[in-house]
């Protein structure tokens, strides 16, 4: 039986140059996207939850690295490590508040 997880990171990694990585704006995800569970951990709730939106809108990605096994850079299965920080934050370049996503299977 066919992995469908392994299939689709195949494609990215064929149409894709190289490892995925990004600096600001928005992750790339396979779960839920970063903003949503740095607004989830922030105490905005989920889905649904009036602030939460409100509070999801307000996160950036920082940083986010895919896996790269020519650079021994493994997260677990096809993972990415992202960092994602508040506009706010970011604004005033507080680099304490940011919030660390390790998003695979």
């Amino acid at each position: 039986m066919r992995n469908w997880l392994r299939d689709y990171a195949e494609l990215v990694r064929e149409k894709l140059p190289g490892p995925l990585r990004r600096v600001g704006g928005y992750s790339v995800a396979f779960q839920n996207p970063v903003e949503a569970e740095a607004a989830h951990n922030a105490g905005a709730g989920w889905y649904g939850d009036p602030t939460f939106h409100a509070e999801a809108s307000q996160w950036v990605t920082l940083l986010q690295l895919g896996e790269d096994t020519d650079a021994d850079m493994i997260w677990g299965d096809v993972a990415f490590v992202i960092w994602a920080i508040r506009t706010d934050a970011l604004a005033s370049r507080d680099f304490t508040k940011t919030y660390f996503y390790v998003q695979g299977h």
